[in-house]
C-alpha cells in the first residue's frame, strides 16, 4: 500500500555565510531531507498510526530535521507540518 505524505517546511537560515558557501544546494538539501525524514518517521508506523499521529509525525520529523540541518548550514526550523494539520 503507498501512502501520499504532504508536508510544509518553514525555515529561517542562522550562519548566510556557511549557507551559500559550504552548501551546493541548500533547498535541495532541505527537500531531500524531508522526504527522507518522513519515510523513514512513517516507514516505521502501521496505517492508522500515520493517519492518526500528525502530532507525533511531525515532532519526530522536526527533530531529524533539526539534527541534520544543524550540521550543513545551521538553519533554524520556524514551522513544520503536515498538509492538512497545520
Amino acid at each position: 500500500m503507498q501512502i501520499v505524505g504532504d508536508a510544509v517546511v518553514y525555515w529561517q537560515i542562522t550562519d548566510p555565510l556557511k549557507s551559500v558557501y559550504e552548501v551546493v544546494d541548500l533547498i535541495g538539501g532541505i527537500v531531500q531531507l524531508t522526504v527522507t525524514g518522513m519515510r523513514s518517521v512513517m516507514g516505521d508506523m502501521d496505517l492508522d498510526q500515520c493517519l492518526f499521529s500528525r502530532e507525533e509525525i511531525n515532532g519526530k520529523l522536526r527533530l531529524i530535521l533539526d539534527e541534520m540541518l544543524r550540521r550543513i548550514s545551521e538553519p533554524r526550523i520556524l514551522h513544520l507540518c503536515l498538509i492538512g494539520g497545520c
